[in-house]
């Protein structure tokens, strides 16, 4: 059957000199772009889409205004079980959802984690919905974020997510309406902001927050399948295979390189990470890129334990004499 709307796309991108890329899914054993319906092979999907940062993004010192003079030489997240388990996008190009998911792990450090952790279906569904985009797949970075702060995002175990399953579901479950305020953001910055040191300030981030730091990038053919997680620096004019989301979880300034969480499955890279060289910034910003981080929401205190019997009798006791002087002042 002649798919038309490929061949348009294919047309339109020509025109308008930029990379044309067919699909979101990318097979791994025939190494190029496959359909949904292709099966019995590996298959990696993407979904991340690149639209230039709202000039009126909070810089990193609007949510983080100390800076620790000295950081370590290293640091990883892992080490203090403060990162979400690694997810599995399966081939939907639900990346965004999962890296967001990915970036909220940090709420192990408040203890407000919920088992599971949140729901990369929710979030990732709101951005569509906010583009009128459900149909298709992929999703602006921002759209999460500002959805997020807005309304929050519910339980991964409220609204499971299995690929292409619920993909078009919208408004979400009552009950994941009702939960989401509890994983709200309260606010957001955008790391790469013109002239600042984006290394820098993702290993403030890292370092003070305890919380990984949410990236949208496009993706080298050379990261595909990197042996043992260890990603090469991307060479000039390198073919693009997607766009792509994840998060960083930590850096190492003795090999010169950050440390990051994929949406994969635990058994692409390094049991789901991989490491990446300072230098590739210069390769993603030859392309445009994403650099964010939330900051959650301060969630509400448990309610304190019931006062000590005694003190709970004196306290009615001194409401009832106050109640009963101010009867006899109005008698006379």
């Amino acid at each position: 059957m002649f798919d038309w709307k490929y061949w348009l796309k294919r047309a339109l991108h020509r025109l308008a000199k930029k990379r044309f890329i067919p699909s979101v899914r990318y097979c791994l054993e025939r190494s190029h772009h496959v359909q949904r319906n292709h099966r019995g092979h590996a298959i990696i999907a993407f979904g991340w889409r690149y639209r230039k940062p709202d000039k009126r993004n909070y810089p990193l010192k609007q949510i983080l205004p100390r800076r620790v003079r000295r950081l370590p030489s290293s640091f990883d997240l892992r080490k203090e079980n403060l990162t979400a388990p690694v997810g599995n996008q399966g081939n939907e190009g639900s990346c965004t959802g999962f890296a967001y998911y990915a970036m909220k792990g940090h709420e192990k450090v408040s203890g407000t984690y919920p088992e599971h952790g949140i729901s990369p279906r929710h979030i990732y569904n709101a951005a569509r919905a906010a583009e009128d985009r459900l149909s298709e797949e992929g999703a602006y970075s921002e759209d999460l974020f500002k959805y997020g702060l807005k309304v929050g995002v519910c339980r991964w175990d409220t609204w499971p997510y299995h690929a292409h399953v619920d993909s078009t579901r919208w408004p979400p479950p009552d009950t994941a309406v009702q939960e989401a305020p509890d994983y709200k953001i309260q606010s957001y910055a955008q790391l790469n902001q013109a002239g600042e040191d984006v290394i820098e300030n993702i290993k403030q981030t890292l370092h003070q927050v305890k919380s990984p730091v949410y990236m949208g990038t496009a993706w080298p053919k050379s990261w595909v399948s990197p042996p043992r997680g260890v990603c090469p620096l991307p060479s000039d004019g390198e073919d693009i295979v997607g766009g792509h989301a994840w998060v960083i979880v930590g850096w190492d300034d003795r090999e010169q390189h950050l440390i990051a969480e994929n949406s994969w499955g635990a058994f692409w890279g390094d049991r789901g990470f991989f490491a990446f060289p300072y230098e590739a910034f210069g390769w993603f910003a030859k392309y445009g890129y994403d650099c964010f981080k939330g900051m959650d929401a301060p969630s509400p205190k448990p309610p304190g334990p019931d006062p000590d019997p005694l003190i709970r009798f004196l306290r009615e006791l001194i409401e009832w004499l106050q109640k009963k002087l101010k009867e006899l002042e109005s008698r006379k």
